[in-house]
């Protein structure tokens, strides 16, 4: 409440307390959900995190991957997987009618690509 002007980018997606830290991002405008080095913990943790925050955060809000390595072999392979998962997710929501393709992609894009640029290059 104190700093309404500065920007809290919430690494791992507060893991272990995830479901709070979309309750936190949702409630507060500033506050953004950042999926770095969960992948790197459990790809299905990563999904079953990424599915709930699709359904209850706005999607400026999400950063899909940040790469918590010393090694650029790793930060690759982690950023691949994680593309991977994203489109397997959103593949699951186009087939349930909750996005069309169009919608996917650029939801994918924002979390990627646009969201992370918003916050930081601003």
């Amino acid at each position: 409440m104190k700093y309404k002007t500065a920007k809290f980018d919430i690494f791992h997606s507060g893991f272990p307390y995830s479901n709070e830290l979309i309750s936190i991002a949702k409630q507060f405008s500033n506050v953004f959900f950042d999926f770095c080095w969960i992948q790197q913990i459990s790809f299905d943790l990563y999904k079953d995190i990424l599915n709930l925050a699709i359904e209850t955060l706005p999607s400026n809000k999400i950063f899909a991957f940040g790469g918590d390595n010393f090694i650029v072999e790793c930060t690759y392979s982690s950023q691949k997987k994680t593309r991977e998962m994203i489109s397997e997710i959103l593949y699951k929501k186009i087939k349930q009618q909750y996005f069309n393709f169009d919608e996917a992609v650029k939801f994918a894009e924002k979390i990627l690509y646009l969201n992370p640029k918003e916050v930081y290059l601003k």
